[in-house]
């Protein structure tokens, strides 16, 4: 199974960015992520916005924002790369899922803002 490569990105300056609750998740998406989240201690809540960069060639996108507990660089690789695998098959094609650390950027600042956890781990 090959895993989606991950790449950062530096948008131009300038570049508008909307944010908000999807109004489209793919059928079985948010279970897939419930089901591989709950299993996994690392992650406190979770996070499903919408990205839109306003630019020509640009489609609105998901992006998944991540409250974790001290980890490790190799632990989170192992989340993503765990996530990648949850949701293979659900987004449909040529279409992709960001995954962000809460804290991380000012994007995943402004998408807890926007939206609600779907996955909090209860004390």
């Amino acid at each position: 199974v090959a895993l989606a490569k991950i790449e950062q990105s530096k948008l131009p300056k300038g570049t508008n960015v909307l944010i908000g609750e999807p109004p489209v998740i793919p059928d079985g998406l948010i279970d897939s992520l419930v089901e591989y989240l709950s299993k996994n201690t690392e992650v406190k809540r979770a996070y499903l916005g919408q990205v839109f960069y306003q630019t020509i060639d640009e489609k609105p996108h998901l992006a998944l924002v991540l409250e974790v507990s001290d980890v490790t660089d190799s632990v989170m690789n192992a989340i993503r790369s765990d996530i990648v695998l949850a949701t293979k098959g659900l987004l449909g094609e040529s279409k992709y899922l960001d995954i962000i650390l809460a804290g991380e950027s000012g994007l995943a600042d402004e998408i807890t803002m926007a939206v609600k956890p779907f996955h909090v781990v209860r004390k």
